[in-house]
């Protein structure tokens, strides 16, 4: 099977949404649970808002959630995705599995930056 995050089947997107809304409530407890043994009471970041543009920490976890479902359901050979770096981590963490993404390396001009010092 083919798993394309880009374009999911309708099943795998309500599978996806159910992991969601399994693991957000845990997310947010162990992000709380660090902060009250660091003894913070409040924090001005945005790794725990769970709007996407924000942060997809949440979208991240999610999404290898769905894919260790479906490895154990032995189904999945290939992912496509959009994220070059998400897809280095994943290629690391399952070497059974092509992962393809459809974002390319992304590399900072920084000869451009030097010349306007």
């Amino acid at each position: 099977m083919i798993l394309d995050l880009t374009n999911l089947k309708k099943t795998q997107q309500i599978k996806l949404d159910k992991i969601y809304h399994n693991c957000n409530k845990e997310i947010e407890n162990l992000i709380y649970k660090i902060l009250y043994k660091e003894k913070k009471k409040i924090i001005f970041s945005n790794l725990i808002s769970r709007n996407p543009e924000e942060n997809n920490l949440y979208y991240k976890l999610s999404v290898l959630k769905l894919i260790e479902f479906y490895i154990k359901k032995k189904k999945i050979k290939k992912v496509i995705l959009k994220d070059f770096y998400f897809k280095e981590f994943l290629k690391e963490k399952f070497k059974n599995i092509e992962f393809v993404s459809l974002e390319k390396k992304k590399i900072h001009n920084f000869k451009k930056y030097i010349k306007f010092f």
